[in-house]
């Protein structure tokens, strides 16, 4: 019995073998499965929100001054919500440690925009990112007049 090969010229006729059949399945590098977390950050429910652990303390405090800021959110879908909540969470992090700059709050004020667009209740971050993104106009407003008296 002949093997017929697939996607191989057939070495009689130096064509390509009539019987073509996809392949049923590819090989594929650096790509995650589905199923498998990439940071393998233990999830925590958080008021039915599956978050990172690094997230709950955060969002449980949010939670407590602002209630649920992805009630409203065009997102009906719970997974979605939660990783907007994870975003939200690392941007308030990073806030709290002191860890911007210019361009971290410009990237951050653009995320938020967005969570904004998509009903999330991010108002007062939104409202924090333009206050010290002013200040920061400020600061360096004030360097260049202070280098123009001293020159």
């Amino acid at each position: 019995r002949k093997r017929r090969r697939k996607y191989l010229p057939s070495q009689e006729e130096g064509k390509a073998a009539d019987d073509l059949v996809p392949p049923t399945t590819t090989k594929q590098h650096n790509l995650t499965p589905k199923r498998v977390r990439q940071n393998n950050e233990v999830k925590v429910d958080v008021h039915g929100y599956r978050v990172k652990v690094s997230s709950a303390p955060t969002l449980t405090a949010i939670f407590a001054k602002y209630g649920d800021i992805a009630v409203n959110c065009h997102y009906k879908s719970l997974a979605s919500r939660a990783s907007l909540l994870d975003l939200v969470c690392d941007v308030v992090k990073r806030l709290k440690a002191g860890d911007v700059v210019s361009s971290s709050i410009k990237q951050m004020k653009s995320f938020v925009s967005t969570a904004v667009e998509v009903e999330l209740d991010v108002a007062w971050l939104q409202q924090y990112l333009d206050e010290i993104s002013k200040e920061e106009d400020m600061e360096k407003r004030l360097h260049m007049d202070i280098g123009i008296l001293l020159h």
